[in-house]
């Protein structure tokens, strides 16, 4: 098991032995000599595998710190339960909800029981497969991610603001934004070299381009490496779903990565091999916004603070303006 450091310690809620048992015990009228292991990864709720005897299933449970946690990331448990209920229509490599709770009548905070699927972290085995193995990865995570967004909704929604109504990809990517900004604000966290005020100009100068969605679709915006399992060189679990959202497809974070290009393998798999000029627009605003939400993130969390997210940030930032002014 990784070690994680006292600052992650800090925001993850972790229960103990004896209070994992109880958990157990009362959700499915069983006990034994359970066998229980801290699974690490993962920025805020704390995760747990319970082995009884044959039988593995996954604990998680949200964090009881909302002041070490993103608006946009909090009381999302509900969320996550709800998508692995609805993503048993599709047929992808996800864990099955075994059980889930938001009264915390049960434990104090809201958390959920899952299967468990055997395998090991891509980002981890990345470094060791051959070229042709990542790509064929890359591909299946393409089809993988097509999957996700077939399932299609009728409204954009953030499961952070339920009660939001929200009417348009401008209004949407507004209040993503507008998150991010209120928590560094909270924080006095500055950008350098970025105004708060030229990202949302920026914004409003793309908003035709933004608006150019035709389908709100469910989309997977952190399967990243680290949320994909590998075992036998294929994808045997994708994990991590409580933040996904109702929107634009191409919000999925393969799409809006912080590579330089959108990947070739994985566009093939998801069946898009080329982006149209206002995509190539909604997808740098999404690079934007991602790489935002990582400086922020770290540093709501106490994390610390890396300077090539702050160079990304520049970079990316820069590439919009120079789009910009093209168009003029």
């Amino acid at each position: 098991m990784v070690m994680e450091n006292d600052d992650i310690l800090k925001v993850k809620n972790y229960l103990t032995d004896n209070e994992v048992k109880g958990i157990y015990s009362l959700v499915f009228n069983k006990n034994n000599n359970i066998k229980i292991n801290r699974l690490t990864g993962g920025l805020k709720n704390s995760v747990y595998l319970i082995e009884n005897n044959e039988e593995k299933v996954v604990l998680k449970v949200a964090s009881a710190n909302n002041d070490k946690t993103l608006s946009i990331d909090r009381n999302t448990m509900w969320w996550e339960a709800e998508i692995l209920k609805k993503l048993e229509s599709i047929d992808i490599p996800s864990p099955k909800l075994l059980y889930s709770d938001n009264s915390c009548s049960i434990c104090p905070y809201p958390f959920i029981f899952m299967t468990y699927i055997d395998g090991k972290n891509y980002f981890d085995v990345k470094k060791e497969m051959s070229d042709l193995e990542i790509k064929k990865i890359e591909y299946e995570i393409g089809v993988i991610s097509k999957k996700i967004t077939s399932i299609v909704g009728k409204n954009f929604f953030i499961p952070a603001y339920k009660n939001k109504k929200i009417n348009n990809n401008y209004e949407f990517m507004f209040a993503l934004f507008q998150s991010l900004f209120n928590d560094s604000c909270l924080i006095n966290l500055k950008l350098e070299r970025i105004r708060y005020s030229s990202i949302f100009k920026i914004i409003e100068s793309f908003k035709k381009e933004i608006n150019d969605v035709d389908k709100i679709s469910l989309c997977h915006a952190d399967l990243w490496d680290g949320n994909i399992l590998i075992k036998n060189k294929t994808i045997s679990g994708v994990l991590d779903y409580s933040d996904l959202y109702y929107g634009d497809e191409l919000f999925t974070f393969y799409f809006r990565n912080t590579e330089k290009t959108v990947n070739k393998n994985f566009l093939n798999g998801y069946g898009k091999t080329s982006l149209t000029y206002s995509e190539n627009i909604r997808v740098h605003i999404y690079k934007l916004y991602t790489i935002l939400k990582m400086i922020i993130d770290v540093a709501y969390k106490g994390y610390g603070r890396y300077q090539w997210m702050y160079d990304d940030l520049e970079k990316n930032y820069q590439k919009i303006i120079k789009i910009k002014r093209n168009m003029l």
